[in-house]
């Protein structure tokens, strides 16, 4: 008797838990939170629970077997190839990382940069731009109409997985000089929903001034 297929997985993490694992404490992590009147809360969660949003990469218009293809052909991928990695960094074997692993690492920091849902929406935004018909019309060599919402969707897919490759970026940042720094400050350090740290007033890679940091644990 053949087992029924598992359904494809809704809970898209933008911050995968083989990170958030770092911060548990048994089988929970504290979680830090602003309420509606801007004061600060926390309570215990389990990583699996924090750090996602339903459908975040799901691709509209597709099958239901193919609209979740960009997390599960794309993310997760890209997260279980740094969940390698993140257990090398945490030994400290930053300097005999491999380039295949320099690159897996080096993929999934950019990730970083384009995956929360903030990023997701102001990148839905400007594609969206495209839905109009006046630029749909180019888009489709002269002809009326707005594009439908699942060719945007789709096109948003694309756009996301195209900035996490990109071929420059990614040469620049693994270029960079890798350092694990460990603090022996008793104030520990915290993984946020947005954890990457760049400058303020930002160097793109590969400048001399230009800098990345991510926690790895506390």
């Amino acid at each position: 008797m053949q087992s029924k297929p598992q359904n494809p997985p809704s809970r898209h993490h933008f911050i995968p838990q083989f990170l958030l694992d770092q911060w548990k404490d048994g089988d929970t992590l504290l979680r830090y939170r602003r309420n509606r009147i801007g004061e600060i809360e926390s309570s215990p969660a389990s990583p699996k629970s924090v750090c996602f949003e339903r459908d975040l990469y799901k691709t509209l218009g597709f099958p239901p077997e193919h609209a979740q293809q960009m997390e599960t052909l794309f993310m997760q991928v890209i997260d279980d190839a740094a969940a390698k990695v993140h257990a090398l960094l945490l030994d400290g074997k930053v300097n005999s990382l491999s380039d295949a692993q320099c690159s897996d690492w080096g993929r999934f920091v950019m990730s970083l940069w384009f995956r929360t849902p903030l990023d997701m929406r102001g990148m839905k935004d400007a594609v969206g731009a495209l839905a109009s018909a006046e630029a749909a019309k180019s888009v489709l060599r002269g002809e009326d109409g707005a594009l439908p919402p699942e060719a945007v969707s789709a096109l948003q897919m694309e756009v996301l997985r195209l900035v996490i490759d990109d071929a420059d970026r990614g040469r620049a940042f693994i270029n960079m000089d890798w350092r694990i720094i460990k603090t022996n400050n008793r104030r520990e350090l915290f993984v946020s929903d947005w954890p990457l740290d760049v400058p303020v007033s930002f160097a793109w890679l590969g400048s001399a001034s230009s800098y990345v940091t991510l926690p790895i644990g506390p």
